[in-house]
């Protein structure tokens, strides 16, 4: 079957093209997360950059993201993807 005929490939080219999307996403929140924790450093006048989030703050995205979670990929694991995306 050519590629022209498989029903799948342009399902598998909008899931590309997602995936691409989200590596931009990510690679601009990482870009963002590295500015707030120069913001921070330079609040405490610590000589490098802070990163570390505070727990409260972790746990207001994960219940946002939780409340408006209404697909078909389990609640659990936009948890585990966030979780790691955090750390």
């Amino acid at each position: 079957m050519t590629e022209r005929n498989d029903p799948l490939a342009p399902l598998r080219a909008k899931i590309d093209q997602i995936d691409d999307a989200l590596h931009d996403l990510f690679m601009e929140r990482a870009d963002i997360v590295r500015e707030i924790a120069d913001v921070k450093a330079r609040q405490t006048g610590t000589a490098g950059p802070v990163f570390a989030m505070r727990p409260g703050r972790e746990a207001s995205i994960l219940r946002r993201l939780a409340e408006r979670h209404s697909g078909a990929l389990p609640r659990q694991v936009i948890g585990r993807i966030w979780r790691e995306l955090i750390a």
